[in-house]
């Protein structure tokens, strides 16, 4: 008699998993968001990458690998696949949807919640109020909260390797948009787009690298005065995705996102700023004696973005290696 809601909790797996191995359009595309991630993507290619490609990119895991199902043209259904040989299996909580939107270059991915997990629940509150029995709940709540984050981290992967996937070097036109003939970042020279801070610090060359390598440093110092900052990622490496907010001493925020392009330790650091406004920013690291050259460079898509940000952020740079400065003293 009290053992229908685990009859229900299984016919709906069972349900659950022949729509899901028939990539049923509806059940992936309906349903209750439990995650929700969107990338801009640089410079994105004139075709989507294909499901092998994202199934190859994302193949190194502990974990069973992904499958990708095309649902119709640049939107994807994703889950992981029923065989993963000798991986780390688990029951998924979510079921994926990946979709890559021309329209403003952006890379979108959605968690929906498997309906099995709203029965599981249903279960969890009979067995404490109809069974009296409360361990049922607590390891049914732990279990899903575990498999919950092992899926967040494997469906931001996913994000980041759609972007990359996507992406093409720096260089190359965006093919989405027509090149205008005159396009001011070709015919206008750098010079005129660009925005230069030097300043010879009073600490050894691996010391400054560290302090804008580790993110622990880096956040203490970045910004001009007054700005405080929370980082949600940083992984310095080309492709990795540098995204945080700067907090302003009135409390707005500014949301940041950039793609590192080159890292060559501890000489050279290459990132492009891809949130608003857009800019690639370089940054050198020369060692004289005991101390280091810093060299800070931006560089603007045309000589009139460059002007408008020049009056706020070229004494916002002279603030932020004053900052550098202080947290230096601190490494010494």
């Amino acid at each position: 008699m009290n053992a229908w809601p685990f009859a229900l909790l299984l016919l709906v797996v069972i349900i659950e998993t022949v729509l899901s191995l028939r990539w049923n359009w509806t059940y992936f595309s309906v349903g209750i968001r439990v995650f929700h991630r969107v990338l801009p993507v640089l410079d994105p290619k004139a075709t989507t990458p294909y499901e092998e490609r994202l199934e190859a990119a994302l193949s190194s895991s502990a974990f069973p690998p992904l499958a990708f199902w095309a649902l119709e043209d640049d939107r994807f259904a994703f889950r992981e696949k029923i065989r993963g040989g000798l991986r780390l299996g688990y029951p998924p909580v979510m079921r994926g949807n990946l979709r890559l939107q021309r329209r403003g270059a952006r890379v979108e991915v959605i968690g929906l919640l498997n309906w099995f997990v709203l029965v599981f629940v249903g279960c969890a509150v009979f067995s404490v109020t109809v069974l009296r029995d409360p361990v049922f709940p607590l390891l049914a709540v732990g279990l899903l909260a575990v498999i919950y984050s092992i899926q967040f981290s494997r469906f931001s992967q996913v994000a980041r390797a759609a972007a990359a996937e996507w992406s093409m070097s720096g260089s190359r036109q965006n093919p989405t948009v027509a090149p205008e003939k005159n396009d001011p970042s070709q015919s206008e020279p750098e010079s005129a787009r660009e925005i230069l801070t030097a300043r010879l610090l009073n600490a050894r060359r691996e010391v400054v690298f560290r302090a804008f390598s580790d993110p622990l440093h880096l956040a203490k110092w970045w910004g001009p005065a007054g700005f405080t900052n929370t980082f949600d990622e940083f992984d310095m490496r080309p492709g990795g995705f540098w995204r945080f907010t700067m907090h302003r001493p009135g409390g707005a925020d500014v949301l940041n996102e950039s793609v590192f392009v080159e890292v060559t330790r501890p000489e050279r650091i290459v990132f492009k700023h891809i949130s608003i406004p857009q800019f690639e920013v370089t940054l050198t690291f020369a060692e004289h004696d005991a101390k280091t050259q810093i060299g800070w460079r931006m560089l603007f898509g045309t000589s009139a973005e460059c002007e408008r940000v020049r009056k706020f952020a070229a004494r916002g740079n002279e603030e932020n290696l004053d900052r550098l400065e202080a947290e230096l003293a601190t490494m010494a």
